[in-house]
């Protein structure tokens, strides 16, 4: 708890900066359910492109925050934000930094190996969009600012135990095949081997032993663990069995630093987390926790 206090000052930005939201493609309409293409300005640099989606008649409604996957965009939770929509939730869809369009993109957090402060700013930089995400959400007229839920998949389900803890808006967190320390890929660094985002596959890493402790020393404050046990929010964890990417122990690592209360649930699959019985029980658990 005392490491994220004292760390939570890397994540502050001027919040009263004008969103300046403006409509990005044309707005689609889906059984009684907007969906909105929109851009507002990051505090960081640059853009956010961003799905908004909520019911067409005027209510009160809870809100959810959307991070998807590094192999993904904002599209990837649109058909279940369409579905919560129905039962009375607005939801915001943003795109990552590395997957805006080209005069807003910025690199993803990991792709600057060799150049660690330059990764920690890109760290930095997710979270402080996230938070400016959460700004746009509540700002809508039909949001109820008491009744918010962030879910997040693989980085983002990392970011999210972050984001939880410096982020008091947040009342209820999704966290999806995530990890909650980047020493728990040390060892695929010393191997030689990281996953090269932009094209899915396996390279050579020229990155020596020290460069490789030199990155995980600048990026140890940006670790989740040291956060998402000053939670005080409900969590809920999903794991597949299979993941390629998050195994067991790196799992049951990042599910002993949450809070004691923290529900932990394992499905048959890999990384995608596509067992339909995960998206039956995350939908179920957000109605209960957000009263919908």
């Amino acid at each position: 708890m005392f490491a994220a206090l004292a760390l939570s000052s890397l994540f502050q930005y001027n919040a009263k900066a004008p969103l300046d939201i403006r409509q990005y493609e044309p707005t689609r309409s889906v059984d009684g359910i907007t969906v909105r293409s929109v851009t507002y300005a990051s505090p960081i640099s640059g853009r956010v492109t961003a799905f908004i989606v909520a019911p067409r008649r005027p209510g009160r409604y809870a809100g959810v925050l959307y991070g998807h996957w590094a192999l993904g965009d904002r599209a990837e939770f649109l058909p279940e934000a369409i579905e919560l929509a129905g039962s009375g939730v607005v939801s915001i869809l943003p795109d990552a930094t590395f997957t805006r369009p080209p005069q807003w993109r910025v690199g993803a957090p990991g792709s600057a190996l060799d150049h660690p402060e330059q990764n920690a700013a890109l760290e930095r930089h997710a979270v402080v969009d996230m938070r400016r995400a959460l700004d746009v959400l509540v700002s809508q007229p039909d949001v109820d600012a008491s009744r918010i839920a962030y879910v997040g998949h693989s980085f983002d389900a990392s970011l999210g135990g972050i984001l939880g803890a410096v982020d008091q808006r947040i009342r209820a967190l999704v966290l999806d095949a995530g990890d909650g320390n980047d020493t728990n890929l040390s060892d695929a660094f010393l191997r030689g081997a990281w996953h090269a985002l932009d094209n899915r596959t396996f390279l050579e890493s020229s990155l020596s032993k020290g460069q490789v402790q030199h990155y995980l020393s600048a990026m140890q404050p940006f670790n989740a663990d040291n956060f998402i046990g000053s939670i005080e929010a409900p969590i809920f964890m999903q794991y597949a069995d299979s993941d390629a990417y998050v195994s067991r122990a790196m799992a049951t690592d990042y599910a002993r630093h949450a809070p004691p209360n923290t529900r932990v649930t394992w499905y048959v699959g890999g990384h995608e987390l596509n067992d339909p019985r995960a998206r039956r029980d995350r939908l179920q658990w957000l109605a209960r926790v957000l009263k919908i």
